[in-house]
């Protein structure tokens, strides 16, 4: 598994559609989250964010989805995943690790930006 496509599992890996944050499909029906891509060499921690959106009047299911997202953060915390010639690990960010964020069209899209770091120990 390449860096990208791990960062993509992960992602993947909470029951919603994930997306490249430049590449979501104008199809795309919400629930869905859209991350960073950011990769580098071997222990070069990089801060990168995710955005969890929902179409609904309240908070309370997006809230739960990133209240998940926090509880795997926390037990993955420290290790290293395999991927393609390496490891990478993804962690809990020291800004916060997630925020309600304003919605500016009709009040019924919610949007949690989740802020982590991802470390890479690959050689490339």
């Amino acid at each position: 598994m390449t860096k990208d496509q791990a960062i993509q599992s992960f992602w993947s890996s909470f029951g919603l559609m994930a997306y490249e944050e430049n590449s979501v499909p104008d199809n795309a029906e919400m629930p869905y989250i859209t991350y960073e891509v950011s990769t580098a060499s071997f222990e070069h921690e990089l801060p990168v964010s995710a955005s969890i959106w929902y179409r609904d009047t309240s908070w309370v299911a997006i809230t739960n989805k990133a209240e998940q997202i926090a509880k795997r953060l926390y037990k993955l915390r420290g290790t290293a995943l395999p991927i393609e010639d390496g490891r990478f690990r993804i962690y809990e960010s020291d800004t916060p690790l997630f925020q309600r964020m304003a919605d500016e069209s009709d009040g019924i899209v919610k949007r949690i930006v989740i802020n982590v770091m991802v470390e890479f120990f690959t050689n490339y």
